[in-house]
């Protein structure tokens, strides 16, 4: 299992996610087969997944070949309604410009008026949700100081926010549906 959290703040949008894959039945496999479950698509796009590394990989490479300039906003979410409903998978779809978030399960689209979408483990999010607004105490309490700097981010930003509740999600070993290492995406005005 996973979990992938996703945020809207003003123009920024930013994902982080864990990177442990489970075997079925929910066993953990070992650090190193974990990966990365966000991928960058054609047309200012973001795309993370939770479920199937293999079966969303093709999906990415499908998006890609068939789309090599982007789609719209509609192709877009039609695609990852119809490979979620094929596969099994979950979708977080990551809008650059302007910054729109979607969450796709179980075939459809998440309609939500909220700045903040999910996909993955229900208590791993629920664990997510506590340390980011202080009602668990820290994995990390006691441990050496941990610090990543968000060079030329925005006050406040949903990348900074993200990471920091993430962290302790991935560091918790009683939650046996999240682990490895945090990955962040954000979208940054290039200034042109």
């Amino acid at each position: 299992m996973t979990v992938v959290v996703g945020r809207i703040s003003g123009p920024r949008v930013a994902i982080a996610s864990d990177t442990l894959l489970t075997a079925p039945g929910g066993l953990a496999l070992p650090f190193q087969n974990g990966v990365i479950k966000s991928c960058m698509l054609p047309g200012e796009l973001c795309v993370s997944f939770a479920n199937s590394p293999e079966t969303a990989g093709r999906a990415f490479r499908e998006f890609a070949e068939r789309f090599p300039a982007g789609a719209s906003y509609r192709e877009v979410v039609a695609f990852f309604e119809r490979s979620s409903l094929d596969t099994g998978n979950d979708y977080l779809v990551a809008f650059a410009n302007p910054a729109r978030l979607i969450k796709v399960v179980d075939g459809k689209r998440v309609q939500s008026l909220s700045k903040t979408q999910w996909i993955g483990d229900q208590k791993a999010y629920a664990r997510f949700r506590g340390c980011e607004l202080r009602q668990q105490p820290n994995a990390a309490q006691g441990r050496a100081i941990n610090a990543v700097l968000f060079a030329g981010d925005m006050p406040n930003s949903p990348a900074s926010d993200l990471f920091s509740a993430m962290r302790h999600v991935v560091a918790d070993r009683s939650i046996s549906t999240a682990g490895g290492f945090v990955a962040v995406v954000t979208n940054f005005d290039n200034g042109c």
